[in-house]
């Protein structure tokens, strides 16, 4: 489930359904796991095909759940978010009048049905719909960066597992970026997006490079309150292009800590 080859339930509706996490309204997650399990069944043997599946990582959740006794977010906000000084941290709820303190509007353009505030965001947690501020993000970024400028929480054997491709290819038989959470790209660069309706993210770690200033490795991010797309999975704005020429447009670092 961590390189998104369980076999099925992915977010493309190849398999004729739609993503499991934006369907079946009102059920909880354990309703929700039930009954995707038992009516909707794999397209590929596990470990075969890469599909990438929202579903699967709120399993990995559920997952979390039982082995600790805590909620999925009590967990991460504890083990996670408050020993890396993040406190801006939160699931989004599923309306506006919801909204969080300080938390943006989101705007999408095209039709009715990408309303951003008709999803069940309270019901991903373990794959999306959480609230935080760039700075936040990148807080918990570093320390799992496996650079040496602040400490890690991970290991360094987990941080290698965690960024180790998978060897499977996708369905049309082409190989994958994807890792384990972190899509890892030729040049060795760790990145993820994100994008829901009204929302899209970007987050970068680079790979150490020489710059003009010597050895430079960097991460950031990136959010806006819209994708700019009339549809719903098609986000228009390339925040990762934007960043790149942001990051080469700088000719000196602050050298004090920015956190």
């Amino acid at each position: 489930m961590l390189e998104h080859t369980a076999g099925g339930w992915d977010n493309n509706s190849a398999d004729g359904t739609g993503d499991p996490m934006s369907s079946y309204a009102g059920l909880t997650h354990e309703e929700l796991i039930n009954w995707v399990v038992r009516s909707e069944p794999l397209e590929f043997a596990p470990g075969t095909t890469y599909q990438y599946s929202n579903f699967g990582y709120s399993i990995l959740g559920r997952i979390i759940e039982r082995v600790t006794g805590m909620t999925y977010e009590a967990y991460m906000r504890d083990q996670v978010f408050t020993p890396s000084g993040a406190t801006s941290f939160a699931v989004g709820g599923d309306t506006l009048s919801e909204r969080l303190p300080d938390e943006v509007v989101y705007h999408q353009l095209g039709k009715r049905a990408y309303n951003p505030y008709g999803m069940q965001l309270r019901r991903m947690d373990a794959h999306g719909g959480w609230v935080v501020t760039p700075i936040d993000l990148l807080r918990v970024t570093v320390r799992a960066d496996g650079f040496s400028t602040v400490p890690d929480l991970l290991s360094t054997t987990s941080l290698t597992t965690m960024t180790t491709r998978t060897t499977v290819r996708d369905p049309s038989g082409n190989p994958t970026a994807y890792a384990r959470g972190w899509v890892v790209s030729n040049d060795s660069d760790w990145w993820h997006n994100g994008y829901l309706q009204g929302t899209l993210a970007m987050l970068v770690r680079t790979a150490d490079r020489h710059g003009p200033s010597g050895s430079e490795e960097f991460t950031w991010s990136a959010m806006a309150n819209s994708n700019n797309s009339p549809a719903s999975n098609t986000p228009d704005i390339n925040l990762d292009e934007l960043m790149r020429d942001v990051v080469n447009g700088v000719s000196a670092w602050p050298a004090h800590d920015l956190f």
